[in-house]
């Protein structure tokens, strides 16, 4: 594998990342121009969000009885939810990204 297709491969996963995780954060209301967020902690902030104990108890509760696959949809959860429900959401999550560094080391 050359190095173009490292980087292309690279690239390719954290597009997927992105694609997979960012509808849940914005559902969440993160995605207000506040936060900037790698791909890789994309899967750490809608992992928190996905665990929150009332988000999953939302999910459950509009699971239909008889479901023989159980597969919350977490962005329609969210949605659900009223601004003043995923404020508090954001507080319990209370998500913290890292410092991201940009460009190379002074010289």
């Amino acid at each position: 594998m050359t190095k173009l297709d490292e980087r292309i491969a690279d690239a390719d996963r954290k597009r997927s990342l992105a694609d997979r995780y960012g509808p849940i954060i914005e559902a969440a209301g993160y995605l207000d121009g506040t936060l900037e967020l790698t791909p890789e902690e994309c899967i750490l902030l809608a992992g928190a969000i996905m665990h929150d104990k009332e988000v999953h108890r939302l999910g459950w509760a509009e699971l239909k009885e008889g479901t023989v696959f159980c597969v919350i949809n977490y962005v329609d959860v969210l949605e659900s939810m009223d601004d003043d429900e995923r404020t508090a959401l954001r507080a319990r999550v209370n998500y913290k990204p890292s410092k991201i560094m940009r460009g190379g080391p002074a010289r």
